[in-house]
């Protein structure tokens, strides 16, 4: 059935034409740096992040690294403390021998005065030395030992009276009935050890901290990238079959990737319009000869009228044409609503008004089919989308027609609309026998019909047209029991006219 828009009602305001956005330099809109930089600050504390497979694997690459690096280290360290330890015996034992030479020439006083003396040199309070009998007493020494077996040893605690300089390397061996033990501070490993792990676990954590933003740097790299193919396949899957993923400079997997990905885009796009232009073309080579048929039967029919002869026969025939006229009229319709021809035309639209006409005009159908109409929505009220006022009416009267055509007689139909959040919105429910939750997504496919319905006039295109339309306006559609009955939401989440 067409429709005649009426005149708007008092109260209504004219649609407004919309005025382009004026953005100033305090538009707060960022330069690309300041946004990468945003981009990067906002990886960082987001749960994206440690999803990043990217990121994941930087961590593993950089635990790897930094145990490598601690390997390194302690070995180092010990080759280090072993070089230092040995330097340390060769000076105990060049003591000891310069001792055991004075003692073999001059006796045990030489060897004590030896001793004593240090070659020469006052004892410090980094060496030192006891000389015990063979009972264990100390004889003479400026440190205190325990009794030691011969050989080299270490005292961690240093308390042998060396002004406790910490560990303290010992040597203990025989001159003629005595024992004699050199002492030596290890204050310089001490001091090593100490400034080792310090700077250790500087350059540890230092590592880590670069390790760490290195490998957010490259997840955000990736993220940024996997961001642009994800958006260009969620546009791809809208119906913008024309976009492509980008490539960067790099020539990398990633780059590689999306060419296969582009490659495989191109031969849809070419299928696609290749369907559409052979669906196109049946068309419009079939709606001559039907127009023609039409003609012919109606103008056959009128003769027979006119001579009081049945033509229920030719009736039939003349419905059938109709159908099938009305078949590839949806179909090139819905074939020039997918490619986006009617999207040049949006406009600001009431959505509201577009409500209120159609239920205006339908209502009497739908009182003549034994039914009843229910307008829930403000007619005062003011909802704007961007979008073509005609598409719009032609989705509620094909939701009206549903309703009327696959529900039985006193069918209670209503319809609503309004703003959620920003985002306009109108249903249209009825409480007939509903759809099975499991064919409910079927609807929307060219030519499906519910086994109940096959016998019902319909082209089973009318829900098709519905979702080009909906797509096209970038809204989306839910189908929900009514309990009983069903309801069909259309909600406009991208092209909202405020």
């Amino acid at each position: 059935m067409a429709l005649k828009p009426r005149s708007a009602k008092k109260g209504k305001s004219a649609i407004p034409t919309l005025p382009a956005p004026i953005l100033d330099e305090n538009s707060g809109i960022r330069n690309p740096s300041e946004s990468r930089i945003m981009g990067f600050t906002e990886l960082l504390f987001s749960r994206a992040l440690y999803k990043s497979s990217a990121f994941r694997l930087g961590l593993a690459i950089s635990a790897l690294f930094l145990i490598c690096f601690s390997i390194a280290w302690y070995f180092s360290y010990r080759l280090l403390e072993e070089g230092l330890l040995e330097r340390v015996d060769s000076n105990l034992q060049r003591r000891y021998e310069r001792i055991m030479t004075t003692y073999y020439e001059s006796g045990f006083a030489g060897a004590l005065q030896a001793v004593e003396s240090n070659d020469g040199a006052l004892m410090t309070d980094t060496r030192g030395f006891e000389i015990k009998d063979s009972t264990g007493d100390s004889v003479i020494g400026n440190v205190e030992t325990e009794v030691m077996e011969y050989g080299y040893g270490t005292l961690k605690d240093g308390a042998i009276g060396l002004n406790d300089m910490g560990s303290v390397r010992l040597l203990t061996a025989p001159m003629g009935g005595y024992s004699v033990t050199l002492a030596q501070s290890l204050e310089l490993l001490d001091a090593l050890q100490q400034e080792g792990r310090l700077r250790f676990l500087k350059a540890f954590l230092l590592s880590t901290v670069l390790a760490l933003l290195g490998s957010a740097y490259a997840a955000w790299r990736t993220h940024t990238r996997i961001d642009r193919i994800t958006s260009t396949l969620r546009s791809v899957a809208a119906g913008q079959l024309e976009d492509r993923l980008p490539f960067s400079k790099n020539g990398d997997d990633i780059d590689e990737f999306s060419e296969r990905i582009n490659d495989a885009l191109d031969r849809l796009q070419q299928n696609v319009d290749g369907l559409r232009q052979m669906s196109s073309d049946m068309a419009h080579e079939l709606k001559t000869p039907l127009n023609r048929l039409h003609i012919q039967l109606e103008g056959a029919i009128e003769k027979l009228h006119r001579q009081d002869i049945e033509v229920d026969e030719l009736s039939k025939a003349m419905d059938e044409a109709e159908i099938i006229n009305a078949t590839f009229q949806a179909i090139l319709r819905i074939a020039q609503i997918e490619a986006g021809a009617r999207k040049a035309g949006f406009e600001p639209t009431n959505l509201i008004e577009v409500l209120d006409t159609v239920c205006e005009v339908y209502e009497p159908v739908v009182e003549e089919a034994g039914n009843t109409l229910e307008i829930l929505f403000d007619v005062t009220e003011v909802q704007y989308v961007l979008g073509d006022r005609e598409l719009l009416m032609q989705v509620v009267v094909n939701l009206i027609e549903n309703a009327i055509r696959h529900c039985p007689k006193g069918t209670h139909i209503t319809v609503n609309g309004g703003e959620y959040h920003g985002e306009p919105w109108f249903t249209v429910a009825d409480n007939g026998p509903g759809v099975p939750e499991a064919l409910r997504e079927k609807l929307f496919q060219r030519m499906f019909r519910l086994q109940a319905s096959r016998t019902t006039p319909g082209t089973g295109l009318g829900m098709t047209l519905v979702k080009a339309v909906a797509d096209l306006h970038g809204a989306k559609i839910t189908l929900s029991d009514n309990n009983p009955g069903l309801v069909i939401n259309i909600k406009f989440v991208e092209h909202s006219g405020h």
